[in-house]
């Protein structure tokens, strides 16, 4: 097999990889900043929304690693079996 058409089989079966999770910390972060600034209690809508992000941070977080096992999986794999 070609080296070009494996790296695109490969590449193609790889997990999606998540955007940037960073602008999703300082979100929370700054939401919960403002209640502490005001010295008050989250709602529970507000609570909601939190909860909400930081599910999805632990979502993108399992796609990192997911990918991250991928790939490390692939590269032992390509140095065991070089000619593959």
């Amino acid at each position: 097999m070609r080296k070009q058409s494996r790296w695109t089989k490969l590449k193609n079966k790889a997990p999606k990889v998540p955007d940037y999770t960073c602008p999703i910390i300082d979100d929370v972060l700054v939401k919960i900043e403002k209640f502490q600034n005001k010295d008050q209690v989250i709602s529970p809508f507000q609570w909601k929304l939190i909860k909400k992000r930081m599910e999805q941070l632990r979502n993108d977080n399992d796609c990192l690693r997911e990918s991250g096992i991928y790939w490390h999986d692939i590269a032992k794999s390509c140095i065991k079996n070089p000619k593959e």
